[in-house]
């Protein structure tokens, strides 16, 4: 069952979200550096603003030298996008969700989930001891053998 969240998420709430997970420092000028040195430039896709760098004259979004670059996703479409990602959502039920074209969705995805893979961890935990995930708790139990029917 697909549910129509979009509908639902407020817009400016998600642009606020992705912007403090993208630029966690605060926003600044992808050329210069300079942080808070600039103003809206334009404001045609609004929550998702367009700013001029005063110092450098450079235009620039907070998608801007992100993975996000290049979107034209919705800040709620782009949530609920790494969200189901994270859940494990088939990409052909996001799309359904999202009202967008699946294949455009899944190269989006692999992308996104490509950089994700990236940015792991490749050094070896700290501990001599691991536990396994609790979901694999009885994965390897036997159950009772099924009543036979006559």
């Amino acid at each position: 069952m697909d549910f129509p969240l979009l509908e639902l998420m407020d817009e400016l709430a998600c642009d606020d979200f992705l912007v403090g997970l993208l630029h966690p420092h605060g926003l600044v000028c992808p050329n210069c550096g300079r942080p808070r040195s600039y103003a809206v430039h334009r404001c045609h896709r609004e929550p998702v603003l367009d700013y001029r760098c005063w110092h450098c004259g450079r235009v620039f979004n907070a998608w801007t030298g992100t993975a996000l670059q290049g979107t034209q996703k919705s800040p709620a479409q782009l949530v609920l996008l790494l969200r189901g990602i994270a859940q494990g959502t088939p990409t052909a039920q996001l799309a359904r969700e999202l009202g967008c074209d699946r294949k455009h969705l899944l190269v989006l995805r692999q992308h996104l989930q490509h950089l994700a893979w990236r940015a792991l961890p490749r050094s070896a935990l700290p501990d001599e001891v691991a536990e396994a995930d609790e979901m694999f708790q009885n994965a390897g139990e036997k159950r009772l053998t099924a009543p036979c029917r006559g």
